[in-house]
Formats: C-alpha cells, sequence, structure tokens
C-alpha cells in the first residue's frame, strides 16, 4: 500500500517553517516538513478539519503579536 503524498503550502518557502498536510482513509495529517521522518503528526477527522478550516478563513485563529 502507497503512502499517500504531502501537500505542502505555498505560503512555506521559508526555512522557518513549512506546513505540509495529506489525506490518510478518513483522516487528514498536518506535520512540518522540517521534522521529516519525525516529529509530531496532527490527525484530524473530516469535521475536525472542516471546523478548523473555517475557522481559520474566518480568522478566529488570528493572534495578536
Amino acid at each position: 500500500m502507497l503512502t499517500p503524498e504531502w501537500r505542502k503550502s505555498t505560503w512555506s518557502d521559508t526555512a522557518d517553517g513549512c506546513v505540509k498536510v495529506r489525506r490518510i482513509g478518513d483522516r487528514i495529517e498536518v506535520g512540518d516538513t522540517k521534522a521529516e521522518g519525525a516529529g509530531i503528526v496532527l490527525s484530524f477527522t473530516p469535521f475536525e478539519w472542516a471546523c478548523f478550516r473555517n475557522g481559520m478563513l474566518n480568522g478566529e485563529f488570528d493572534l495578536e503579536e
């Protein structure tokens, strides 16, 4: 069985931080491209991912600096 390829954000073209996403079965995984083969990978259900994505698009997670 082939492991699905990661998709990297086009906003993540720096050495400081690169976000990657992939779908495996019924889960959506998010990770850091700097941690290839290691590191923390977050796993979401499609409903959780939709809630997170909608919140991001609506600015609900904007952090003040």
